[in-house]
Order: structure tokens, then sequence, then C-alpha cells
């Protein structure tokens, strides 16, 4: 009878810490879709924005060519004009990039997230597979005890 209140105890003890472990995989799990659902979010308006300033570029690299169509009048305050715009075509493709490059990381991240999600989903599926079979085991061992 001891030894059955001993088992009991020890299996109970077992289950309470399998099933703080399950808890612990499943929060982390939570909180590892949830950042990859803002990563995704942020991924998408990094996208947007660098498709608007793509749009921006566009009209201001056709600016500066009718603007430089206008400059060989030779005004100083064409030219003038025409090297701002330029400055900021330049500027605009700068952004460009960082926002692609931003973007990319993003997709990386939201990768290797993913990864860890999938990760700690199998981690918690391998701690229930192995908690039931502890658990057979010593059933098997007390009743051949017994």
């Amino acid at each position: 009878r001891e030894l059955t209140t001993l088992h009991n105890v020890e299996e109970s003890t077992m289950k309470q810490a399998n099933s703080e472990r399950i808890v612990e995989l499943e929060r982390r799990l939570t909180e590892v879709s949830v950042a990859e659902a803002m990563l995704q979010q942020s991924a998408r308006a990094s996208a947007e924005t660098a498709s608007k300033q793509m749009q921006m570029l566009e009209r201001d690299l056709e600016d500066v060519r009718g603007a430089h169509a206008s400059m060989r009048q030779g005004t100083a305050e064409q030219k003038s004009i025409l090297r701002d715009r330029e400055q900021r075509v330049f500027v605009l493709q700068q952004q460009l990039a960082e926002e692609e490059m931003s973007a990319a990381l993003v997709r990386i991240e939201a990768d290797a997230l993913r990864s860890e999600n999938e990760r700690l989903a199998h981690s918690r599926e391998d701690a229930v597979r192995s908690h039931g079979e502890i658990v057979v085991r010593q059933r098997g061992e007390w009743q051949q005890r017994l």
C-alpha cells in the first residue's frame, strides 16, 4: 500500500512537472506567434512604404528629366532646381534601398521565428510523448513490484 501511495505521489509530481513544462512551452509558442504576426505586419508596412517611395521616385525622375530639358535654355535658377531634384532622387533611392533591406531583414527574422515556433511545437509534442512513455513504463514497473 505504501508503494502504491509512493507511486501515486511520484506520478502526480511528474505529471505536474510535465504540465508546467507544457504550459510554459505553450506560452512561449504564443509569444513567438504574436511576434511573428507583428513582424509580418511590419514587413508589409515596409513594403508599402518602399512601393510609395518608388512611385515618388519615378515621378521625381520624370520631373528631373523635364527640368533638364528646360535647363538647356540655361538659367541659373533651373540649374539649381535640377540639382535639388537630383539630390532628392538620390536620397529617395538610398531610402528605398534601406527600406528594401529592412524588409528583407524582417522576412529573415520572421522565418527564424517561424522555425523557432515549429521547434517549440515539436518540443511540446516530444514532452507530452515522453511523459506518456514514462507513465506507462512506471505503471508497468509498479505492477511488477506489486
